[in-house]
């Protein structure tokens, strides 16, 4: 993705310019992914927050600790828990990237300063 090498410096302000509009296009490419996979992880979770609830109304296990335990392994086994992971990992490439654009404008800042 990026022009510059992890160890370039930052030392211009053109090239911190630089580096915040490629965070920026790389932002506009993954949204339409992000919002996707948080719509379907929503979804998904009412799924499977009824699967377990149905498992554990109709165990006939013995112990509360076994029917929750059944309850749990049907939810597991529900459609749609397969969009937590793509979900959080989108949400976390974000998060970096947001954490990248504030520590370029940080130090466009102190640029600024000099």
């Amino acid at each position: 993705m990026s022009v510059f090498p992890p160890e370039a410096e930052m030392d211009t302000p053109a090239v911190v310019m630089h580096r915040l509009t490629q965070i920026e296009h790389d932002l506009a490419e993954r949204q339409n992914s992000y919002e996707r996979a948080a719509g379907n992880w929503y979804a998904a979770q009412r799924e499977i927050k009824k699967a377990h609830a149905i498992a554990l109304l109709s165990s006939t296990k013995p112990s509360v600790t076994a029917q929750k335990a059944e309850a749990d392994i049907a939810a597991l086994a529900s459609a749609g828990v397969e969009y937590e992971a793509e979900y959080e990992s989108l949400k976390a490439v974000i998060r970096v990237l947001e954490t990248r654009s504030m520590i370029c404008m940080a130090i466009l800042k102190s640029q600024g300063r000099a």
